[in-house]
């Protein structure tokens, strides 16, 4: 059988696709019907993408959540942190890089600990250090400053030399020696921000 032309369906026989019993036919039918912008009706069968019963669905509902940066989302993608599929919640965790906020940070920890998938660990970091403020940055910084990824030591700097104080520089003098050369250039980076900010509060 064919798949249907999907660009060519009108609107209303996109919405009746959307509880097909095949997960692609609704997979391709929430795509398309919400391709075409965030109408009522697109952003209500992105809502209820959330609920389907197959990974397919749910993670093409969070990618196009993130496309439109849609901010009534946000407490559906974090339901899906919990998702038995790895890939579900890594997107879950992509989403979260553009629709998070600070509050999500005390969810994201145990992520970033513990999810048996790296690739969530991962994305749990980029998501962790895109949502630190002033105020709940620290916790995050201790994680990544001795992370086994370069990267996440690079954005523990960049975080420090954002957020830090003179109690911030030990830990970013010992990263002046890392083994990466882009983290010792991170860190050196900081150091010299943080140490002109201590000295113009002196």
């Amino acid at each position: 059988m064919s798949q249907p032309d999907w660009p060519s369906l009108p609107a209303a026989e996109l919405a009746a696709s959307l509880t097909d019993k095949d997960a692609f036919i609704r997979r391709a039918a929430l795509a398309e019907l919400c391709r075409r912008g965030p109408s009522p009706e697109a952003q209500r069968a992105l809502l209820a993408g959330f609920a389907d019963a197959s990974g397919y669905v749910k993670r093409t509902a969070s990618d196009i959540a993130t496309g439109w940066q849609y901010r009534p989302a946000h407490d559906l993608v974090m339901g899906l942190l919990g998702d038995a599929e790895d890939r579900t919640r890594v997107e879950a965790l992509r989403a979260l890089c553009t629709l998070g906020v600070e509050a999500d940070i005390p969810s994201l920890l145990p992520i970033y600990d513990s999810d048996p998938s790296e690739d969530a660990r991962r994305m749990a970091a980029w998501a962790l250090q895109l949502a630190a403020t002033p105020a709940s940055w620290e916790p995050i910084f201790a994680r990544l400053e001795r992370d086994a990824l370069g990267r996440h030591r690079v954005w523990a700097c960049e975080l420090a030399s954002r957020f830090g104080n003179a109690t911030h520089l030990p830990a970013l003098e010992r990263l002046t020696g890392d083994d990466d050369g882009h983290v010792r250039t991170a860190a050196s980076r900081a150091v010299a921000a943080l140490a002109a900010r201590v000295s113009s509060t002196a």
